[in-house]
């Protein structure tokens, strides 16, 4: 899912969904970046034990 804040932002958040196989449940995810060339992570999270 992108969420582009405004039409005036120079940012948007993109957010989605894992599901692993071998486990239940989901984690979720989430990055705010520049929408402009070249785009920049500006911050994210993850809801995985990995990281």
């Amino acid at each position: 899912m992108i969420n582009s804040i405004s039409d005036s932002s120079k940012h948007c958040y993109i957010r989605s969904k894992c599901y692993p196989s071998m486990q239940q449940g989901d984690y979720e995810q989430w990055i705010l970046m520049t929408k402009e060339r070249p785009f920049k992570v500006v911050k994210a999270y993850c809801t995985c034990p990995a990281g």
